[in-house]
């Protein structure tokens, strides 16, 4: 999108606009995914939520 200077994209289904996307709503969305796979690794880093004992975890 950026590459490009599109802002915002349709959302078409069965040829009826739908709704629209923006880019704010991209960067947004790859953000979030960043951070939960950051803290996802975090995780594991420093051992949390793995424990010997299945009841523990």
């Amino acid at each position: 999108m950026t590459q490009e200077r599109v802002r915002h994209l349709p959302v078409m289904a069965e040829n009826e606009l739908i709704g629209v996307v923006s880019i704010g709503d991209v960067v947004k969305d790859i953000i979030s995914d960043q951070d939960m796979e950051i803290r996802q690794l975090e995780n594991y880093v420093l051992g949390r939520g793995y424990s010997a004992d299945p009841l523990q975890r």
